[in-house]
């Protein structure tokens, strides 16, 4: 997939939302088959993503999924006043420093980060024992 041209200085985003606008003929190359999954899906995203349109490309695997009849749980956490730093830690100044150039107020994305945190974890409890039980 190319990259799309953009005019002037914007987000890193810009050049992959523009890719697609402008090469839609190549999408169908580039689509990952994730119907062919076979198991749940845990999706994360960012409305303010600063470094690629997360939360249009999880839409679009969710849409995917059941437009495909998948039988297995799809879960798309968005988080709409944040943008890509949802998942990690900032355990040190140098680390936070960055968090609201990829999107969102660093506030919005700590809390973020605690929640997607919380979920994760429920979501690999729920899904791995179910495994074992099985």
């Amino acid at each position: 997939m190319s990259y799309g041209q953009t005019a002037g200085k914007g987000r890193i985003a810009d050049f992959y939302e523009s890719g697609l606008k402008q090469n839609p003929e190549m999408i169908d190359n580039a689509i990952i088959h994730v119907e062919m999954i076979n198991g749940p899906i845990l999706l994360t995203s960012g409305r303010l993503d600063q470094i690629w349109p997360s939360e249009t490309m999880a839409n679009n695997i969710v849409t995917r999924l059941k437009a495909n009849n998948s039988k297995f749980e799809v879960i798309h956490l968005n988080y709409e006043k944040c943008g890509h730093c949802i998942f990690g830690l900032f355990d040190s100044p140098d680390r936070l420093g960055f968090v609201e150039t990829m999107g969102g107020k660093l506030e919005d994305n700590l809390k973020a980060v605690a929640q997607n945190w919380v979920s994760t974890l429920k979501f690999l409890n729920e899904h791995l024992n179910a495994l074992n039980e099985n």
